[in-house]
């Protein structure tokens, strides 16, 4: 955001707007609890992130269930060890993970632009796909929970940004950010 001089103002208030309507939404599944209905996934990943930060602790209980869950066919073992990072920083609390996420949701609405500026060139183009992605109900609606889909799309713009950029010029910065953004992505989703 702080790159692009001409289109600063615009992005930051875009990302604020976008996590706003975020955090509200997530406030309102937290303080409703409302997670099972809106998105039960978020239970499943804060219960087995919570036993990977016990198991991470010696718990030898909880790495077991842990472990047993992360190493499935289907697992999204990327997923639980992110929460259980953010709750080995703060404490458990799923409002959080929902704020992390809000950010996250946010953030990729941005990414959104620089990808349709680097595509199109044309900032009105730009806008509009930042704006649909800030405010697209599904993107906001999983953004607010505890799911894993926030850091998936974000990670795929990511990959997709950083795809274009080596398109135009080789970098070991951007393929590297490539690689980590491809390591994410197989890591949330099998």
């Amino acid at each position: 955001v702080y790159r692009n001089k001409e289109e600063r103002s615009f992005l930051l208030q875009l990302f604020a707007w976008a996590l706003l309507i975020r955090i509200l939404l997530a406030t309102g599944i937290f303080a409703f609890n409302a997670q099972e209905f809106f998105g039960g996934d978020a239970l499943t990943y804060d219960f087995y992130g919570y036993a990977q930060l016990k198991g991470w602790q010696g718990d030898s209980f909880y790495r077991t269930i842990a472990s047993r869950f992360t190493t499935g066919q289907a697992s999204a073992w990327g997923m639980v060890n992110f929460v259980a990072a953010v709750y080995a920083i703060i404490g458990r609390n799923t409002l959080a993970i929902q704020f992390v996420n809000s950010v996250i949701g946010a953030a990729t609405a941005v990414l959104v632009f620089n990808c349709a500026h680097h595509v199109y060139k044309n900032i009105r183009v730009a806008r509009l796909a930042a704006i649909c992605v800030a405010f697209f109900p599904s993107l906001v609606l999983w953004s607010s929970q505890g799911l894993k889909d926030a850091p998936i799309v974000f990670f795929l713009a990511l990959a997709t940004l950083m795809s274009l950029r080596l398109n135009d010029k080789l970098s070991i910065k951007h393929a590297a950010i490539l690689v980590l953004a491809l390591f994410s992505i197989l890591s949330l989703r099998f």
